[in-house]
């Protein structure tokens, strides 16, 4: 099988292959045990925040309604049987919580006040937010090994 070689640019200006990264990301899992995600899915970001948002709640014997526009969020949440190890502790979280927490959609870029700060301070996490440590998905293992 023909192997289709992409270039990316890289922080550095350096290029690399996406044959390259898969074979650092192999190097990396051997050597360390673990694989670092470059960037965050948007949907993990999403759920991440949710899951504080209930740990919070519980912490502070509060109750919390959690208004999000993630659509995809929430069906993870919702799911039968979650894909993710890091998703099935969101859900559990959130429904160990219910009487807690509660979980309402909001429609995006609706001029809804809240959901425009939420967005807002979401981007300013990418620039000056802390690391998070948690599980890869599945599915980014895979694409990188």
């Amino acid at each position: 099988m023909k192997a289709r070689l992409l270039l990316l640019e890289r922080e550095n200006n350096c290029r690399k292959t996406r044959l390259e990264e898969r074979q650092d990301a192999i190097e990396t899992l051997r050597r360390e045990g673990t694989l670092r995600m470059e960037r965050i899915h948007e949907e993990m970001a999403d759920l991440a925040a949710i899951g504080f948002a209930a740990d919070w709640a519980l912490e502070h014997n509060k109750l919390v309604n959690i208004h999000t526009d993630s659509q995809s969020s929430i069906e993870a949440i919702k799911s039968v049987e979650p894909k993710s190890e890091f998703v099935n502790n969101v859900k559990e979280n959130t429904h160990s919580f219910r009487l807690l927490v509660s979980l309402t959609w909001v429609k995006a870029h609706a001029s809804n006040p809240g959901n425009e700060r939420a967005d807002r301070q979401a981007k300013l996490a990418t620039t000056i937010g802390q690391y998070l440590d948690f599980p890869a998905p599945y599915s980014y293992v895979k694409l990188k090994i």
